[in-house]
């Protein structure tokens, strides 16, 4: 017989102060520039030296580069600065043999790249394109006949992150912040009348910052919560209801337990608790355990229409929390026109990308999968991204249930993985890079 808990007493505390905001930081994020008309020479000559090349992704980097010169205060900082820009031929060449003595042995073995060609590969892309990160190189199948010549257009993390903030410091810095801060965001699909879940209590500092829980209780159901700002599913918790309590990934808790265990989480990140979606039944056999969401990469084009870029279904695996791959998902291109899945992918042991052909607990062949509601998935996040008409680009992470799809978050800083690893395909290569570059060099006065 199922024991319920009982709802005679109020045990959640009251709130006890306004609603917590995240900021982005112009110093973190923005280029030092004084709009004048001398800066404004001085900063277009920085730019054309400092960019690798006159591509898209040359200027893009060149603005990083641009970035990185005005923060050297005083001229010792300016001369180190230099001196560490003649010193990268050698410099490369070091962080190529680490790189190779790492990773080399398995690129030759599997795919029979010489551990001379991974190091000269690694070399040039450095020293030529800037990249020098072997992660980009290695998960981006950089050694594969013919791809080493993609390298400078695919995105290394840091770069989507600094500069796709860099234009919303500048241009949509309001509507930035709001995709940051998911309490805030989620009001604002609520104010809209978009699909979105509700959050039943959000808590910040071992207070409650708001609950929407009616006589301040849990409902009886199953509940997950993460940190206010979750980055890759990191923080995520679900809590299984079981008649009596709620088990987590280790023990059962009661009532009380969960919500002082909860408050106790929030001391050091804020906490956002809600109701456990549950997948469409029809990807039970895709994603039997947690829910599985769709990244979907939405453009702003110059002329101001929407356009879908991309997208990739994150799909999770054993008892993971979350679908992201850093915590063993698996990801899988989407066509666009159909909603049918390519190959899928995951990350080894060693964190290389390898194929996956079948999810790794109900053995569903991923390539060739059908989601369900596929024209609502793509039509919800164009909608969504027309009520913020500064953002130039958002990530979607939309969820398919039994009665259609549903926004779980918007991102102001899609990543670079999730969007370039699943397909191979550089986003330096879509109509992110130019638009990019021209809603850059507008807000700074030219290019």
């Amino acid at each position: 017989m199922q024991v319920v808990v009982e709802s005679c007493k109020c045990l959640i505390p009251e709130q006890t102060h306004e609603c917590l905001t995240m900021s982005l930081d112009p110093v973190t994020y923005d280029i030092p520039f004084t709009k004048t008309r001398w800066d404004r020479v001085v900063f277009a000559l920085e730019l054309r030296l400092f960019s690798p090349g006159s591509s898209d992704m040359a200027r893009l980097r060149g603005y990083l580069r641009v970035k990185r010169w005005r923060n050297q205060r005083g001229m010792r900082a300016r001369l180190r600065a230099a001196k560490s820009a003649i010193k990268l031929p050698a410099r490369a060449a070091r962080e190529a043999w680490h790189a190779v003595t790492l990773h080399g042995g398995w690129a030759t073995r599997h795919y029979g790249v010489s551990r001379a060609r991974q190091l000269m590969d690694l070399w040039w892309v450095n020293v030529r394109h800037g990249i020098y990160h072997p992660a980009v190189y290695y998960g981006f199948r950089l050694y594969e006949p013919g791809r080493r010549r993609l390298a400078p257009a695919f995105f290394q993390d840091y770069e989507v992150d600094q500069l796709f903030r860099m234009l919303s410091i500048r241009a949509a810095r309001e509507e930035a912040e709001l995709l940051v801060d998911k309490a805030r965001f989620e009001r604002w699909l609520i104010e809209h009348e978009l699909p979105t879940t509700r959050t039943l209590l959000e808590l910040a500092e071992g207070t409650v910052v708001r609950s929407s829980l009616p006589q301040g209780r849990l409902p009886q159901r199953d509940l997950f919560s993460k940190p206010n700002d979750a980055f890759q599913g990191i923080g995520t918790q679900q809590w299984t209801f079981d008649g009596g309590g709620w088990r987590g990934a280790d023990d059962r808790l009661t009532e009380e337990e969960l919500i002082a265990e909860l408050l106790e989480r929030s001391r050091t990140r804020g906490v956002v608790v809600q109701e456990r979606l549950v997948n469409h039944s029809s990807l039970a056999s895709l994603a039997p355990a947690a829910l599985s969401t769709v990244r979907i990469l939405t453009l702003r084009r110059l002329d101001g229409s929407i356009q879908v870029v991309l997208a990739t279904c994150k799909i999770p695996t054993g008892d993971a929390q979350s679908d992201h791959m850093a915590v063993g998902g698996v990801a899988a291109a989407v066509d666009l026109e159909t909603g049918i899945l390519g190959q899928g992918v995951r990350k080894n042991d060693e964190a290389f990308v390898i194929p996956c052909v079948r999810h790794p607990d109900s053995g569903v062949i991923i390539e060739g999968f059908r989601l369900p509601h596929w024209e609502k998935v793509t039509q919800l996040a164009v909608a969504a991204h027309a009520t913020l008409p500064k953002l130039f680009c958002v990530g979607w992470d939309i969820a398919i249930l039994e009665s259609g799809p549903i926004i779980i978050e918007g991102n102001d800083n899609p990543g670079h993985a999730s969007s370039q690893l699943p397909t191979g395909i550089p986003l330096g290569e879509t109509e992110v890079a130019p638009t990019l570059r021209a809603q850059l060099a507008r807000s700074f006065g030219g290019d």
